[in-house]
């Protein structure tokens, strides 16, 4: 089934198994995904941006983006790629979907239009219009599109501070920050 998210960030969709395109706004957002499924996943993953790829060879390149697991990449880059190499994916996550109106907003709707057989989870923070945007998903598919809202947040975050005596950094163990009463 197809899901608009808001709210929730779901970078574990690879673990369903199948291939996974997964469309980002920004070159280092695409970096940093494609090093996450790669690390993870113990398996090259493709990143695509406008300016750069995963390899730098494009016969290498292409091979990757036919078999790789995951393909990560910014909305012009990912059209390109499905252009050439078809939608052969089994899942597609377009992440911080509020940058729909941003500036390559026109490719990511192709994307849409493209893969409209395709489920997807669409992922935000910040999403204000929840059911705008799924009444203008629902428009381009046959399929039912489905709101899941989850308010919690999870930030994984390490706490640091600074000795000036030994000038070091020490890391700050996240329960030295509570007591037996917070549990």
């Amino acid at each position: 089934s197809h899901s608009i998210l808001p709210l929730l960030r779901i970078p574990y969709v690879a673990s369903c198994g199948g291939r996974v395109l997964f469309v980002v706004p920004t070159e280092p957002l695409a970096m940093q995904v494609g090093a996450l499924f790669t690390k993870n996943l113990g398996t090259m993953c493709a990143i695509e941006t406008n300016t750069i790829s995963a390899y730098s060879d494009p016969k290498e390149n292409k091979e990757l983006l036919k078999k790789c697991p995951v393909v990560v990449g910014t909305p012009l880059a990912i059209e390109n790629v499905i252009t050439n190499y078809g939608c052969n994916f089994d899942y597609v996550v377009y992440d911080e979907i509020h940058n729909l109106d941003g500036q390559e907003g026109d490719a990511t709707e192709r994307i849409v239009k493209l893969m409209n057989r395709t489920p997807f989870l669409a992922l935000s923070a910040t999403i204000g219009n929840i059911d705008d945007l799924t009444g203008w998903w629902q428009q381009f598919t046959d399929q039912d599109v489905k709101q899941v809202v989850y308010t919690g947040r999870f930030f994984n975050l390490q706490k640091c501070i600074f000795d000036h005596n030994s000038k070091k950094i020490d890391i700050v163990n996240p329960l030295s920050m509570v007591s037996t009463d917070d549990f």
